[in-house]
Protein backbone atom coordinates (compact mmCIF):
# COMPACT_ATOMS: atom_id res chain seq x y z
CA UNK A 1 0.00 0.00 0.00
CA UNK A 2 0.99 3.78 -0.42
CA UNK A 3 1.65 6.00 1.95
CA UNK A 4 1.63 9.49 1.46
CA UNK A 5 1.31 12.57 3.28
CA UNK A 6 -1.99 14.55 3.65
CA UNK A 7 -0.79 17.46 1.94
CA UNK A 8 -0.46 15.64 -1.42
CA UNK A 9 -4.00 14.84 -1.64
CA UNK A 10 -4.82 18.48 -1.50
CA UNK A 11 -2.54 18.98 -4.31
CA UNK A 12 -4.45 19.10 -7.30
CA UNK A 13 -1.50 17.39 -9.47
CA UNK A 14 -2.67 14.31 -7.16
CA UNK A 15 -5.47 13.14 -8.86
CA UNK A 16 -3.70 12.82 -11.62
CA UNK A 17 -2.37 9.33 -10.65
CA UNK A 18 -4.85 7.23 -10.39
CA UNK A 19 -2.52 3.99 -8.68
CA UNK A 20 -1.61 6.38 -6.15
CA UNK A 21 -5.31 7.15 -4.95
CA UNK A 22 -6.30 3.33 -5.25
CA UNK A 23 -3.13 2.30 -3.17
CA UNK A 24 -4.19 4.24 -0.50
CA UNK A 25 -5.74 2.63 2.90
CA UNK A 26 -9.37 3.42 2.69
CA UNK A 27 -8.73 5.32 6.44
CA UNK A 28 -6.75 7.43 4.39
CA UNK A 29 -8.48 8.28 1.87
CA UNK A 30 -12.06 8.86 3.73
CA UNK A 31 -9.84 11.43 5.77
CA UNK A 32 -8.83 13.15 3.51
CA UNK A 33 -12.09 13.36 0.92
CA UNK A 34 -13.68 14.98 4.63
CA UNK A 35 -10.80 17.81 3.94
CA UNK A 36 -11.31 18.59 0.47
CA UNK A 37 -13.92 20.62 -1.86
CA UNK A 38 -16.50 19.01 -3.69
CA UNK A 39 -14.44 18.68 -7.06
CA UNK A 40 -12.06 17.00 -5.37
CA UNK A 41 -13.71 14.64 -3.81
CA UNK A 42 -15.68 13.68 -7.38
CA UNK A 43 -12.24 13.71 -9.05
CA UNK A 44 -11.48 11.13 -6.14
CA UNK A 45 -14.66 9.15 -6.71
CA UNK A 46 -13.67 8.83 -10.36
CA UNK A 47 -10.70 7.35 -10.07
CA UNK A 48 -12.34 4.64 -7.73
CA UNK A 49 -13.83 1.16 -8.13
CA UNK A 50 -17.59 1.12 -6.85
CA UNK A 51 -16.10 -1.48 -4.65
CA UNK A 52 -13.29 0.86 -3.26
CA UNK A 53 -15.39 3.48 -2.98
CA UNK A 54 -18.31 1.72 -0.83
CA UNK A 55 -15.83 0.80 1.54
CA UNK A 56 -14.26 4.04 1.73
CA UNK A 57 -17.78 6.94 1.63
CA UNK A 58 -19.04 4.67 5.10
CA UNK A 59 -15.79 5.76 6.51
CA UNK A 60 -16.52 9.68 5.52
CA UNK A 61 -18.31 12.24 7.87
CA UNK A 62 -19.20 13.72 4.77
CA UNK A 63 -21.12 10.40 3.18
CA UNK A 64 -24.39 11.15 3.02
CA UNK A 65 -23.33 14.28 0.94
CA UNK A 66 -20.77 12.55 -1.12
CA UNK A 67 -23.30 9.50 -1.94
CA UNK A 68 -25.30 12.67 -3.30
CA UNK A 69 -22.74 13.86 -5.48
CA UNK A 70 -22.47 10.37 -7.07
CA UNK A 71 -25.35 11.28 -8.98
CA UNK A 72 -26.03 8.17 -11.41
CA UNK A 73 -23.60 6.06 -9.65
CA UNK A 74 -24.82 6.21 -6.18
CA UNK A 75 -27.37 3.11 -6.72
CA UNK A 76 -24.26 1.03 -8.09
CA UNK A 77 -22.37 1.87 -4.98
CA UNK A 78 -25.18 1.24 -2.70
CA UNK A 79 -25.50 -1.80 -4.12
CA UNK A 80 -22.10 -3.68 -3.65
CA UNK A 81 -21.38 -1.92 0.23
CA UNK A 82 -21.34 -4.14 3.20
CA UNK A 83 -24.81 -4.50 4.51
CA UNK A 84 -23.65 -3.39 7.90
CA UNK A 85 -21.97 -0.18 6.65
CA UNK A 86 -24.98 0.45 4.45
CA UNK A 87 -27.52 0.07 7.58
CA UNK A 88 -25.30 3.49 8.18
CA UNK A 89 -26.31 4.95 5.66
CA UNK A 90 -29.98 4.21 5.40
CA UNK A 91 -30.21 5.22 9.51
CA UNK A 92 -28.41 8.43 8.56
CA UNK A 93 -30.39 8.75 5.62
CA UNK A 94 -33.80 6.70 4.20
CA UNK A 95 -33.77 8.34 1.01
CA UNK A 96 -31.11 6.19 0.04
CA UNK A 97 -33.09 2.92 0.47
CA UNK A 98 -34.91 3.84 -2.76
CA UNK A 99 -31.64 3.06 -4.51
CA UNK A 100 -31.68 -0.45 -3.51
CA UNK A 101 -32.52 -3.81 -5.21
CA UNK A 102 -34.84 -5.95 -4.01
CA UNK A 103 -32.60 -8.84 -2.70
CA UNK A 104 -31.00 -6.20 -0.47
CA UNK A 105 -33.98 -4.04 0.59
CA UNK A 106 -34.69 -7.41 2.24
CA UNK A 107 -31.88 -8.51 3.30
CA UNK A 108 -31.41 -4.55 5.08
CA UNK A 109 -34.60 -5.12 6.50
CA UNK A 110 -33.75 -8.02 8.81
CA UNK A 111 -30.56 -6.39 9.61
CA UNK A 112 -32.46 -3.28 10.96
CA UNK A 113 -34.61 -5.40 13.03
CA UNK A 114 -31.87 -6.99 14.76
CA UNK A 115 -31.33 -3.73 16.37
CA UNK A 116 -27.51 -4.57 17.33
CA UNK A 117 -24.51 -3.27 15.88
CA UNK A 118 -22.00 -6.25 14.74
CA UNK A 119 -18.66 -6.04 14.96
CA UNK A 120 -17.97 -6.65 11.24
CA UNK A 121 -19.02 -2.89 10.58
CA UNK A 122 -15.87 -1.68 11.72
CA UNK A 123 -13.16 -4.46 10.26
CA UNK A 124 -10.76 -2.18 8.67
CA UNK A 125 -7.72 -3.63 5.86
CA UNK A 126 -5.22 -0.61 7.53
CA UNK A 127 -3.10 -3.19 9.99
CA UNK A 128 0.08 -4.92 9.58
CA UNK A 129 0.25 -8.78 9.05
CA UNK A 130 3.39 -11.82 8.43
CA UNK A 131 3.58 -15.04 8.06
CA UNK A 132 5.03 -16.87 10.83
CA UNK A 133 8.11 -18.01 8.61
CA UNK A 134 9.07 -14.46 7.60
CA UNK A 135 12.19 -13.59 8.13
CA UNK A 136 12.83 -10.50 10.32
CA UNK A 137 14.49 -8.06 7.46
CA UNK A 138 11.25 -8.86 4.97
CA UNK A 139 9.04 -8.10 7.60
CA UNK A 140 10.76 -4.46 8.98
CA UNK A 141 10.66 -3.57 4.91
CA UNK A 142 7.25 -4.65 4.20
CA UNK A 143 5.89 -1.77 7.43
CA UNK A 144 4.53 1.62 5.35
CA UNK A 145 2.10 2.16 8.23
CA UNK A 146 2.42 3.43 11.85
CA UNK A 147 1.86 0.67 13.59
CA UNK A 148 2.57 -0.62 16.96
CA UNK A 149 1.42 -4.82 16.11
CA UNK A 150 1.98 -6.93 13.80
CA UNK A 151 -0.60 -9.70 13.19
CA UNK A 152 0.61 -12.94 12.53
CA UNK A 153 -0.76 -15.60 10.67
CA UNK A 154 0.12 -19.37 9.58
CA UNK A 155 0.05 -20.60 5.68
CA UNK A 156 -3.74 -21.04 5.71
CA UNK A 157 -4.00 -17.14 7.05
CA UNK A 158 -5.16 -18.51 10.33
CA UNK A 159 -4.47 -16.32 13.22
CA UNK A 160 -1.47 -17.06 15.81
CA UNK A 161 -1.29 -13.69 18.07
CA UNK A 162 0.59 -11.00 17.42
CA UNK A 163 4.27 -9.48 17.86
CA UNK A 164 5.07 -5.64 18.68
CA UNK A 165 7.63 -4.13 16.62
CA UNK A 166 10.05 -3.07 19.18
CA UNK A 167 10.09 -6.89 20.08
CA UNK A 168 10.31 -7.25 16.30
CA UNK A 169 13.66 -5.02 16.45
CA UNK A 170 15.20 -6.20 19.24
CA UNK A 171 15.00 -9.89 18.15
CA UNK A 172 18.23 -11.76 17.11
CA UNK A 173 17.03 -14.54 14.92
CA UNK A 174 14.26 -14.49 12.51
CA UNK A 175 12.23 -17.36 15.19
CA UNK A 176 8.71 -14.77 15.47
CA UNK A 177 7.54 -17.63 18.39
CA UNK A 178 9.76 -15.87 20.95
CA UNK A 179 8.44 -12.80 20.98
CA UNK A 180 4.56 -13.85 19.78
CA UNK A 181 2.02 -12.88 22.00
CA UNK A 182 -1.34 -15.31 22.28
CA UNK A 183 -3.10 -14.16 25.54
CA UNK A 184 -4.55 -10.91 24.59
CA UNK A 185 -8.25 -10.97 23.39
CA UNK A 186 -9.88 -11.39 19.56
CA UNK A 187 -13.32 -11.23 18.62
CA UNK A 188 -15.20 -13.15 15.65
CA UNK A 189 -16.89 -11.18 13.25
CA UNK A 190 -20.51 -12.43 14.60
CA UNK A 191 -19.94 -10.37 18.11
CA UNK A 192 -21.28 -7.01 18.96
CA UNK A 193 -20.17 -3.86 20.00
CA UNK A 194 -21.18 -4.11 23.56
CA UNK A 195 -18.58 -6.77 24.02
CA UNK A 196 -15.67 -4.79 22.20
CA UNK A 197 -16.39 -1.72 24.59
CA UNK A 198 -16.04 -4.51 27.54
CA UNK A 199 -13.38 -5.97 26.53
CA UNK A 200 -11.63 -2.43 25.73
CA UNK A 201 -12.01 -0.86 28.61
CA UNK A 202 -9.51 -3.01 30.20
CA UNK A 203 -7.05 -3.61 27.30
CA UNK A 204 -6.79 -0.56 26.13
CA UNK A 205 -5.02 -1.83 22.55
CA UNK A 206 -4.79 -0.48 19.48
CA UNK A 207 -6.30 -3.16 17.75
CA UNK A 208 -8.11 -6.15 17.79
CA UNK A 209 -7.64 -8.95 15.66
CA UNK A 210 -11.50 -10.40 14.16
CA UNK A 211 -11.62 -13.97 12.87
CA UNK A 212 -14.32 -16.45 11.39
CA UNK A 213 -15.75 -19.45 12.85
CA UNK A 214 -12.47 -21.58 11.60
CA UNK A 215 -9.66 -19.04 13.07
CA UNK A 216 -8.79 -17.78 9.77
CA UNK A 217 -7.91 -13.34 10.08
CA UNK A 218 -10.18 -11.48 8.32
CA UNK A 219 -9.15 -8.04 9.48
CA UNK A 220 -8.59 -5.83 12.78
CA UNK A 221 -11.11 -3.61 15.01
CA UNK A 222 -9.05 -0.22 14.96
CA UNK A 223 -9.48 1.01 18.62
CA UNK A 224 -9.41 4.66 17.72
CA UNK A 225 -11.39 4.49 14.72
CA UNK A 226 -14.73 2.66 16.31
CA UNK A 227 -14.31 4.81 19.26
CA UNK A 228 -14.44 8.02 16.80
CA UNK A 229 -17.34 6.27 15.13
CA UNK A 230 -19.21 5.49 18.33
CA UNK A 231 -18.56 9.01 19.57
CA UNK A 232 -19.61 10.62 16.24
CA UNK A 233 -23.21 8.93 16.64
CA UNK A 234 -23.22 10.27 20.23
CA UNK A 235 -22.77 13.81 19.30
CA UNK A 236 -25.09 13.80 16.72
CA UNK A 237 -27.56 12.59 19.64
CA UNK A 238 -26.42 15.60 21.44
CA UNK A 239 -26.68 18.14 18.35
CA UNK A 240 -30.23 16.61 18.14
CA UNK A 241 -31.22 16.91 21.74
CA UNK A 242 -29.61 20.28 21.68
CA UNK A 243 -31.99 21.34 18.26
CA UNK A 244 -28.89 21.84 15.92
CA UNK A 245 -30.08 21.09 12.79
CA UNK A 246 -26.13 20.69 12.04
CA UNK A 247 -22.75 19.82 13.95
CA UNK A 248 -20.90 22.96 15.35
CA UNK A 249 -17.61 23.66 14.33
CA UNK A 250 -14.78 25.47 16.26
CA UNK A 251 -14.10 27.44 12.93
CA UNK A 252 -17.76 28.30 12.36
CA UNK A 253 -18.18 32.05 11.64
CA UNK A 254 -21.69 34.00 13.06
CA UNK A 255 -23.63 33.33 9.98
CA UNK A 256 -23.14 29.30 10.02
CA UNK A 257 -23.66 29.08 14.04
CA UNK A 258 -26.86 30.89 13.15
CA UNK A 259 -27.84 29.19 10.58
CA UNK A 260 -27.37 25.96 12.62
CA UNK A 261 -29.05 27.03 16.11
CA UNK A 262 -31.66 29.36 15.07
CA UNK A 263 -34.17 27.20 13.57
CA UNK A 264 -35.29 25.62 16.12
CA UNK A 265 -35.22 28.38 18.63
CA UNK A 266 -37.59 29.99 16.56
CA UNK A 267 -39.95 27.36 16.97
CA UNK A 268 -39.01 26.76 20.21
CA UNK A 269 -39.63 30.52 20.84
CA UNK A 270 -43.28 30.54 18.94
CA UNK A 271 -44.84 27.03 20.86
CA UNK A 272 -43.70 28.75 24.33
CA UNK A 273 -45.45 32.42 23.18
CA UNK A 274 -48.25 29.88 22.65
CA UNK A 275 -48.64 28.30 26.23
CA UNK A 276 -47.91 31.90 27.93
CA UNK A 277 -51.17 32.79 26.32
CA UNK A 278 -52.38 29.91 27.35
CA UNK A 279 -51.54 30.26 30.76
CA UNK A 280 -52.97 33.26 30.77
CA UNK A 281 -56.63 31.63 31.54
CA UNK A 282 -55.52 30.94 34.80
CA UNK A 283 -54.32 34.24 35.84
CA UNK A 284 -57.54 34.41 37.90
CA UNK A 285 -57.18 31.48 39.82
CA UNK A 286 -53.19 32.42 40.61
CA UNK A 287 -54.33 35.72 42.15
CA UNK A 288 -57.29 33.85 43.99
CA UNK A 289 -54.73 30.88 45.41
CA UNK A 290 -51.06 32.00 44.58
CA UNK A 291 -49.76 28.69 46.29
CA UNK A 292 -51.06 26.32 43.49
CA UNK A 293 -47.93 27.58 41.21
CA UNK A 294 -45.83 26.29 43.56
CA UNK A 295 -47.54 22.31 42.91
CA UNK A 296 -47.98 23.51 39.43
CA UNK A 297 -44.31 23.74 38.74
CA UNK A 298 -44.04 20.23 40.34
CA UNK A 299 -46.96 18.40 37.97
CA UNK A 300 -45.20 20.34 34.59
CA UNK A 301 -41.76 19.06 35.88
CA UNK A 302 -43.29 15.54 36.41
CA UNK A 303 -45.41 15.41 32.94
CA UNK A 304 -42.27 16.73 31.57
CA UNK A 305 -39.96 13.63 32.51
CA UNK A 306 -41.91 11.31 31.81
CA UNK A 307 -42.95 12.27 28.65
CA UNK A 308 -38.84 12.65 27.76
CA UNK A 309 -38.51 8.87 29.29
CA UNK A 310 -40.75 7.50 27.14
CA UNK A 311 -39.95 9.80 23.79
CA UNK A 312 -36.09 8.34 24.41
CA UNK A 313 -37.61 5.06 24.62
CA UNK A 314 -39.70 5.63 21.43
CA UNK A 315 -36.27 7.41 19.51
CA UNK A 316 -34.61 4.23 20.10
CA UNK A 317 -37.11 1.77 18.87
CA UNK A 318 -37.77 3.81 15.63
CA UNK A 319 -33.86 3.91 14.91
CA UNK A 320 -33.63 0.35 14.48
CA UNK A 321 -37.06 -0.79 13.68
CA UNK A 322 -39.53 0.46 10.89
CA UNK A 323 -42.54 0.07 12.69
CA UNK A 324 -45.55 -2.36 11.28
CA UNK A 325 -48.83 -2.41 11.96
CA UNK A 326 -48.62 -4.89 14.64
CA UNK A 327 -45.97 -3.68 16.48
CA UNK A 328 -46.49 -0.47 17.07
CA UNK A 329 -50.06 -1.78 18.60
CA UNK A 330 -47.79 -3.90 20.76
CA UNK A 331 -45.14 -0.89 21.49
CA UNK A 332 -48.04 1.08 22.11
CA UNK A 333 -49.62 -0.92 25.14
CA UNK A 334 -46.43 -1.80 26.92
CA UNK A 335 -45.16 1.86 27.35
CA UNK A 336 -48.88 2.51 28.21
CA UNK A 337 -48.95 0.01 30.50
CA UNK A 338 -45.58 1.04 32.24
CA UNK A 339 -47.43 4.09 32.25
CA UNK A 340 -49.88 3.20 34.62
CA UNK A 341 -47.31 1.50 36.66
CA UNK A 342 -45.13 4.63 36.92
CA UNK A 343 -48.54 6.58 37.57
CA UNK A 344 -49.63 4.87 40.46
CA UNK A 345 -46.23 4.67 42.32
CA UNK A 346 -45.63 8.41 42.12
CA UNK A 347 -49.26 9.39 43.08
CA UNK A 348 -48.87 7.37 46.30
CA UNK A 349 -45.55 8.75 47.03
CA UNK A 350 -47.48 11.89 46.72
CA UNK A 351 -50.42 11.45 48.46
CA UNK A 352 -48.12 10.64 51.91
CA UNK A 353 -45.30 13.34 51.24
CA UNK A 354 -48.37 15.69 50.63
CA UNK A 355 -50.56 14.53 53.81
CA UNK A 356 -47.49 14.38 56.53
CA UNK A 357 -46.58 17.81 54.67
CA UNK A 358 -49.86 19.53 55.58
CA UNK A 359 -50.24 17.60 58.82
CA UNK A 360 -47.03 18.89 60.18
CA UNK A 361 -46.89 22.75 59.05
CA UNK A 362 -50.60 23.26 59.85
CA UNK A 363 -50.97 25.61 57.01
CA UNK A 364 -54.04 26.25 55.99
CA UNK A 365 -55.12 24.89 52.44
CA UNK A 366 -59.04 25.17 51.11
CA UNK A 367 -60.36 27.37 54.35
CA UNK A 368 -58.85 30.08 56.12
CA UNK A 369 -57.68 27.71 58.80
CA UNK A 370 -56.18 24.29 58.75
CA UNK A 371 -58.45 21.04 58.64
CA UNK A 372 -57.13 17.51 58.21
CA UNK A 373 -60.02 16.56 55.98
CA UNK A 374 -58.67 19.88 53.91
CA UNK A 375 -55.11 18.06 53.97
CA UNK A 376 -56.59 14.41 52.92
CA UNK A 377 -58.61 16.27 50.18
CA UNK A 378 -56.05 18.10 48.87
CA UNK A 379 -53.00 15.37 48.56
CA UNK A 380 -55.46 12.95 47.09
CA UNK A 381 -56.75 15.58 44.48
CA UNK A 382 -52.61 16.51 43.65
CA UNK A 383 -52.31 12.22 43.45
CA UNK A 384 -55.08 11.95 41.32
CA UNK A 385 -54.09 14.57 38.84
CA UNK A 386 -50.59 12.87 39.20
CA UNK A 387 -51.94 9.57 37.86
CA UNK A 388 -53.83 11.61 34.54
CA UNK A 389 -50.32 13.62 33.60
CA UNK A 390 -48.33 10.83 33.74
CA UNK A 391 -50.55 9.21 31.62
CA UNK A 392 -50.73 12.14 29.22
CA UNK A 393 -47.65 12.45 29.09
CA UNK A 394 -46.84 8.74 28.29
CA UNK A 395 -49.11 9.37 25.49
CA UNK A 396 -47.38 12.06 23.79
CA UNK A 397 -44.15 10.89 24.83
CA UNK A 398 -44.60 8.05 22.27
CA UNK A 399 -47.23 9.30 19.78
CA UNK A 400 -45.31 12.28 18.95
CA UNK A 401 -42.34 10.77 17.27
CA UNK A 402 -44.35 8.27 15.46
CA UNK A 403 -46.68 10.83 14.08
CA UNK A 404 -43.35 13.28 13.20
CA UNK A 405 -41.80 9.83 11.82
CA UNK A 406 -44.54 9.18 9.75
CA UNK A 407 -44.64 12.68 8.68
CA UNK A 408 -40.65 11.59 7.00
CA UNK A 409 -39.52 14.64 9.76
CA UNK A 410 -36.27 13.48 11.33
CA UNK A 411 -38.16 12.18 14.90
CA UNK A 412 -35.00 12.72 16.54
CA UNK A 413 -34.03 16.13 16.34
CA UNK A 414 -37.98 17.69 16.10
CA UNK A 415 -39.78 16.02 18.30
CA UNK A 416 -38.43 16.83 21.78
CA UNK A 417 -39.49 20.61 21.25
CA UNK A 418 -43.13 19.71 20.30
CA UNK A 419 -43.24 16.97 23.41
CA UNK A 420 -42.08 19.80 25.65
CA UNK A 421 -44.56 22.28 24.93
CA UNK A 422 -47.86 19.33 23.99
CA UNK A 423 -47.24 17.97 27.49
CA UNK A 424 -47.01 21.06 29.42
CA UNK A 425 -50.25 22.76 27.39
CA UNK A 426 -52.17 19.26 28.74
CA UNK A 427 -50.56 19.21 31.89
CA UNK A 428 -51.82 23.23 33.00
CA UNK A 429 -55.21 22.35 31.66
CA UNK A 430 -55.30 18.97 33.95
CA UNK A 431 -54.35 20.47 36.84
CA UNK A 432 -56.41 23.23 37.53
CA UNK A 433 -59.52 21.58 36.34
CA UNK A 434 -58.72 18.58 38.80
CA UNK A 435 -57.81 21.05 41.54
CA UNK A 436 -61.07 22.99 41.18
CA UNK A 437 -63.21 19.99 40.43
CA UNK A 438 -61.51 18.12 43.92
CA UNK A 439 -61.49 21.29 45.73
CA UNK A 440 -63.06 24.12 44.43
CA UNK A 441 -60.07 25.96 44.27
Amino acid sequence: MHKTKEIDMLNPSFFKNPKIVIDLYDFDIARMIDKLDDNSRLEICNLLPDDKLSRIIPKCRCRIHLLELLGDRRSKVLNVMDIFYLKKIILKDNKNYNYLNKDLKEKLDDVINDGNQLLSFYITDRFLKCNIHDKKEDILRSIKVRRNNIYVVDDDNMYLGFIKISDLLNLKDNDLTKILKTHYPFFRSNDYVSKFLIINDKYHLEGYPVIDDSGKLLGVIDRRGIMDLINEELYDDYDKLAGLTHRLKYSDNDQKLLQKRLPWLIVAFILNFLLAMWLQMFRDRVIVSPFLVLYQVMILNIGQAVAFNTLGATNRVLEHKSLDPDSLVRFTFKEFRKGIIIAFVLSIITFIVLYFYFSITKKPIISDIFYISDAIRFSLTISVVMIIVILESTIIGFSAPIIINRLKLDFSLSSMIFVSVISDIFSIFIFYAGVYIGCGI
